[in-house]
């Protein structure tokens, strides 16, 4: 899994400083998020421990930090690699520096981080949301430490549920009232309006009715009515495929017919001149848009170059082949039918015994069908099968 983010920002120390502090490990390793130690092998690399955690994913990052490139005053790069979570990173944080129009310094930032390993199915679509929160952790702390007489922000109060709202306005407290955790104050420029005592008794009067609803449902007396049936019934019902937000665009995937074919030529000519059609795109296109997706693990399967469409040869039936993007999801599934695909079928294969043969590669590079081999045994399991009572075989 790939990550790429980049930035600018500003601030008031000169460029002279900015740098001498970018291109120091040890004055930058403790401007990481969730930064723990560093222990330093020379002056250009060391080992930074940080804190790391997805959701109850929780663990101890350990990155062999090194400050690859420098251009004093102008440029410093990093490059970071380290085992975490039953996974591996490399990641590369990049800072160019400029004078700022009226002093100071301008920074432009580029980082890319690479994940491969088990932690890509334990932390799942979280992993690029974490990210992302890191960076900006990352960034405020690098304007705060490069701010003369900075300071980090408070942190924002816990939003407050309606249930923790309606009970606090029946005992009468103000938000935040007998907690220990001090509240940033607000900032400049808010204003703040106090609740006069008959809002206060309105308010009551609103949550304990609503606690009255919620508190009188019946416990075991019966199944609960369903509220739902009115509008179902009636035709009514909203899913997500009702919502239309303006600009919405739709995409039908051309799929190949064949389980093995070689792909000859993709006309989309007379689907792109179809008005109300965006864009098309094929194989050969996505090339040079994109990377090939990342492979987890070692050669053979290691050597294999896969996009999102087939570009040369489809290896499967229904392998994606191309797509039409257009204004509505009929229009674009019309357009997919006018793209013409010339295909050359391939020997197939359908069993596992035959793919292991050899005799039709799915990726030639790999020069076999066996994408990784390995065997697992826990304790004596010619034993185990000897002193059961029942074998099934399969």
């Amino acid at each position: 899994m790939e990550m790429k983010f980049e930035g600018r920002f500003q601030v008031g120390l000169p460029r002279a400083r900015v740098f001498e502090i970018l291109s120091d490990p040890e004055k930058f390793a403790p401007l990481l998020p969730s930064f723990h130690s560093v222990q330093m092998k020379d002056a250009r690399s060391g080992t930074v421990r940080v804190k790391v955690g997805i959701g109850r994913i929780r663990g101890t990052a350990s990155t062999d930090l090194t400050l690859e490139e420098t251009d004093a005053p102008r440029y410093a790069r990093y490059v970071g690699r380290g085992k975490v979570m039953q996974g591996a990173y490399q990641m590369t944080a990049a800072f160019e520096l400029a004078d700022a129009e009226g002093g100071g310094t301008a920074i432009k930032w580029r980082g890319e981080t690479e994940l491969v390993g088990k932690i890509l199915s334990l932390a799942g679509g979280g992993l690029k949301g974490y990210a992302e929160k890191e960076i900006h952790r990352l960034i405020a702390s690098l304007q705060i430490a490069l701010t003369p007489g900075a300071r980090a922000p408070a942190p924002a109060p816990k939003a407050e549920g309606w249930l923790a709202r309606s009970l606090r306005r029946m005992r009468g407290t103000q938000a935040g009232a007998g907690d220990e955790t001090e509240v940033a104050a607000p900032a400049v420029g808010v204003t703040t309006t106090a609740e006069t005592p008959d809002e206060v008794r309105g308010a009551q009067h609103e949550a304990r009715e609503r606690l009255r609803k919620v508190l009188s449902v019946g416990r075991g007396d019966g199944k609960l009515a369903r509220k739902e049936d009115n509008r179902l019934l009636r035709g009514r019902g909203l899913f997500v495929d009702d919502y239309h937000p303006a600009g919405t665009l739709h995409m039908a995937v051309v799929r190949s017919p064949y389980a093995h074919a070689k792909i000859l030529a993709v006309d989309v000519s007379a689907a792109a001149a179809l008005p109300g059609v965006v864009c098309t795109l094929t194989g050969s296109e996505i090339t040079k848009l994109c990377q090939p997706f990342l492979q987890i693990g070692e050669e053979p399967g290691a050597l294999i170059k896969d996009y999102p469409l087939a570009v040369d040869r489809a290896r499967y039936q229904g392998d994606p082949v191309a797509v039409v993007v257009a204004e509505t999801a009929g229009l674009a599934q019309d357009a997919a039918q006018l793209i013409d695909v010339q295909y050359e079928t391939l020997e197939v294969v359908i069993t596992c015994e035959q793919a292991l043969q050899g005799k039709v590669l799915l990726h030639e590079q790999m020069g076999t069908n066996a994408n990784w081999h390995g065997v697992y045994e826990y304790g004596d399991v010619d034993s185990a099968f000897a002193q059961a009572k029942h074998v099934v075989r399969i």
